[in-house]
């Protein structure tokens, strides 16, 4: 099964309080070689689903990050698991994953 870093960085969780919730995004890095093209190949037009842990689903449509705004129909997952990822600022941590879509 593929792997993904994620992580919130200290920088995002100063910067995204109040009406900049929807500014809030999840940093991700080292996905593994089975889905690091695709998501190299992400773009704005392009999105794709992210399936972590067979539990999350989230929809990537950036190169580098997990925008709360594009996951307006995953919102409640996106919250718990930035919260999560909060408690842990800028400390990378390892999922298994899959691409959904």
């Amino acid at each position: 099964m593929a792997e993904i870093t994620l992580a919130v960085t200290k920088r995002v969780l100063d910067y995204a309080k109040g009406d900049r919730e929807k500014e809030r995004q999840i940093a991700y890095s080292s996905p593994s070689a089975d889905i690091a093209a695709r998501l190299g190949s992400v773009t704005r037009q392009d999105h794709l689903s992210l399936r972590l842990g067979g539990r999350i689903t989230l929809i990537v449509g950036d190169r580098g990050a997990i925008w709360r705004a594009h996951n307006a129909q995953y919102a409640e997952d996106f919250d718990a698991l930035y919260t999560f990822l909060a408690r842990y600022p800028s400390q990378p941590m390892r999922f298994l994953c899959e691409i959904s879509k």
